[in-house]
């Protein structure tokens, strides 16, 4: 609901709407988690018959996104439940089957996010599984007034979110067959054939590049100038000035083995657009595409984990 309250003022508006109605659920479950006297007495003997054991509410916690729908989901299992026990302590909070609708289509619109949250923050989610999470999300969220807004507010984010190296490990994965179930609400990026030779060609210089980067290239005019620059140099400063016009002759070799590198992954990518191959350039750009991770989740895991074992103690 934050990424439909910071929308439009009409989806702002149905929101304010839904805000109550969570209040008055969240008043409801207070009523009988804080007592344990009406949880017991009331609301548990009525659960025990009709499903055979005791099956508390669920209050939702600010820090825990998807305590939401976990407390709806609860509180729509238990409504008759609820009804009963509202009954029986004489309690001034009535909630309509209109409200309870309401609350129904909340859940329905929540369950696909949750399930898509959880599969982008596994450990084996790579950008491709994330696409396919994301169409999967869109395609469930259903059809009512919230669900509508919610989706539209969800593509939007997701259309500014995503990059481009997305649309390249598809390429790898399925070449022109890709986006093959694309809802046509999300607008994935295709990528020319241009864009694509120049970002695995990047991708392998990336990958190849050794140790050393360039240093920024000195203008020197002719031999005379250079020995009037060193003259007053030190020992040490020669050294580094020598190093330096060692490795810009090295720079000019680089552009050479780049522009071999180009012709090289063109001739790749026409044998995989024909036989769908992928020869060694492409093999390790898909490679190495697949372990970039759609969130950052896993960082935050490895800093929850130092926790256990990094103590003031140690």
């Amino acid at each position: 609901f934050q990424v439909v309250m910071s929308e439009k003022d009409d989806t702002i508006q149905l929101t304010d709407e839904l805000q109550p109605l969570i209040a008055k659920v969240r008043t409801v479950v207070k009523l009988f988690r804080c007592s344990p006297t009406n949880n017991d007495k009331t609301l548990e003997k009525y659960t025990v018959d009709e499903f055979g054991k005791a099956l508390p509410l669920i209050f939702d916690s600010k820090t825990r996104w998807s305590s939401l729908h976990t407390m709806l989901e609860r509180f729509m299992k238990l409504k008759n439940c609820i009804r009963k026990s509202l009954i029986d302590l004489q309690s001034k909070i009535e909630i309509s089957d209109k409200e309870f609708d309401t609350i129904s289509s909340v859940v329905a619109c929540l369950e696909p996010v949750k399930l898509a949250v959880e599969a982008l923050c596994r450990n084996d989610a790579t950008l491709l599984s994330a696409d396919t999470t994301l169409l999967f999300m869109v395609n469930y969220l259903g059809d009512t007034e919230l669900a509508v807004k919610l989706k539209a507010a969800l593509v939007r984010r997701i259309n500014e979110r995503r990059t481009p190296f997305s649309s390249l490990l598809h390429y790898l994965h399925k070449g022109h067959q890709r986006y093959e179930n694309l809802d046509p609400a999300l607008s994935f990026e295709h990528l020319s054939k241009s864009a694509i030779l120049n970002a695995i060609v990047q991708l392998n210089e990336r990958l190849n590049q050794r140790a050393d980067e360039p240093l920024p290239s000195t203008s020197v005019s002719s031999d005379s100038d250079s020995v009037d620059s060193t003259a007053n140099l030190s020992l040490k400063e020669k050294l580094d000035m020598a190093i330096l016009n060692d490795k810009k002759c090295k720079n000019k070799v680089r552009l050479n083995v780049s522009k071999d590198l180009s012709k090289t992954i063109r001739k790749e990518i026409a044998i995989f657009e024909v036989e769908g191959t992928r020869g060694t350039y492409l093999q390790n750009t898909y490679e190495y595409l697949k372990t970039i991770k759609p969130t950052s989740v896993e960082s935050e895991r490895v800093f929850s984990a130092s926790g256990n074992f990094v103590t003031k103690l140690r």
